[in-house]
């Protein structure tokens, strides 16, 4: 008999005091230790993101806004990477995110999307990719993947150390 994905999950949309925590199990029920933080204002792919994630053996937590995701990571010392949109609502966009994400917390890996810019890679920090969008959910979890394995020891040589470099827009 096939075990059910446990589909709960935790949001950072409206933080309460007494939030409970839900986690993402894999199919096996094994937990993975890494947690994903979406951040994303379309809520149908919002969802389709988390389900994905958890389906993956990944736990997972989202946001709508970059103001909403920095909410989470101030509480949640265990993201090991941030999905984030590009163009979210509030006062932090998904690059701004990112620049603070990359300057704040240095070891959460971090990946950007959007269906209307394209950021180059080699203006990207090494534990930072872009997904244009549409992207397949399968994508998107194998690019977590290979981030988070990652070995956070390897030098970048200098060669992407200035946080304003991720704003550099472009196409590939």
């Amino acid at each position: 008999m096939r075990q059910h994905i446990v589909a709960m999950h935790q949001s950072c949309l409206n933080p309460a005091p007494d939030e409970e925590v839900a986690l993402h199990q894999s199919a096996t029920g094994k937990e993975d230790s890494h947690r994903i933080l979406v951040v994303e204002a379309d809520a149908i792919l919002r969802t389709a993101m988390v389900a994905a994630i958890g389906a993956a053996g990944f736990r997972a937590i989202e946001a709508e806004t970059g103001d909403g995701a920095l909410r989470c990571l101030d509480r949640h010392g265990d993201i090991a990477l941030v999905f984030t949109a590009i163009n979210i609502p509030g006062n932090v966009d998904g690059v701004a995110l990112a620049v603070q994400i990359h300057r704040d917390w240095p070891d959460i890996a971090i990946v950007i999307t959007s269906g209307i810019v394209s950021l180059r890679q080699s203006s990207l920090p090494r534990r930072c990719r872009f997904l244009k969008k549409p992207y397949r959910p399968d994508d998107a979890i194998v690019c977590f993947r290979l981030l988070l394995e990652l070995d956070r020891e390897i030098p970048d040589f200098g060669l992407q150390s200035r946080h304003a470099d991720i704003i550099g827009v472009g196409t590939n």
